[in-house]
């Protein structure tokens, strides 16, 4: 869920005192009928932790050595997407073994709420996978490739997996952020040393999405329809049909 802007419980338009980008035209999530109260409670979950996340958008500015609102233009009308995962009950026989393979999240920045079963694992710096036990009241936020871009390295994308052994069913539900579509971003300079070039192009983050996007969702009705349009035409703009 997420994902569009003109959905009416995200409200951009209220919040920013602007429109929405003209090509989004249409809301892209799709609720089943049978289960109103699904997108009642998760919209009412969205509606708490999409703040809080911008309150951290905020937080980093001031780690960065910028001014505190300095980021803010070009979260307006951000990426913003929530999973509710479901990882069924295993036989004892199958513990252990890898419920999703280890990646780094294609955001800015993703807040993980977990519920009591451990299967969270984070790989450090020496190339250990460690466990990020669930906590009460608690997220595990990590960094992903956007924000490693923007600070040329320095905060790095966080390499995780799950992978339960206990055979328990586990819910978990993490939110992403990314910046607009429109937004051009580059290494801030606070993060490129004297002499120093950038690790990364300045780029477009629609432009670098659709090209995470539909690859990854190759049977997605937008990719299986835009199969065959040249890579070098594909805009952020394809997704909204």
């Amino acid at each position: 869920m997420g994902d569009c802007v003109i959905e009416p419980e995200q409200d951009y338009k209220g919040r920013v005192g602007d429109d929405p980008p003209p090509y989004i035209k249409m809301p892209q999530n799709i609720w089943p009928k049978d289960a109103p109260f699904l997108r009642e409670g998760l919209y009412n979950y969205y509606s708490h932790v999409f703040p809080l996340a911008m309150k951290l958008v905020r937080i980093f500015a001031l780690a960065f050595g910028l001014e505190e609102a300095a980021l803010d233009g070009i979260f307006k009308f951000p990426i913003t997407g929530m999973r509710a995962l479901h990882y069924p009950p295993m036989p004892k026989e199958e513990c252990g073994t890898i419920g999703l393979g280890a990646h780094t999240d294609f955001s800015w920045l993703t807040m993980v709420l977990q519920d009591s079963v451990p299967a969270l694992e984070i790989l450090n710096k020496h190339g250990q996978w460690v466990q990020a036990a669930p906590k009460p009241n608690s997220f595990v936020c990590n960094v992903g490739q956007y924000l490693e871009r923007q600070t040329n390295g320095r905060f790095v994308a966080t390499v995780h997996r799950v992978r339960n052994q206990t055979g328990e069913r586990r819910y978990s539900l993490p939110f992403f952020l990314t910046p607009d579509p429109d937004a051009n971003i580059h290494a801030l300079d606070s993060f490129i040393a004297a002499g120093e070039r950038p690790q990364y192009e300045p780029f477009n983050v629609g432009d670098l999405y659709i090209r995470r996007v539909l690859p990854a969702r190759h049977r997605h009705p937008t990719s299986v329809k835009y199969r065959d349009v040249p890579e070098s035409e594909w805009k952020y703009e394809l997704l909204y049909g």
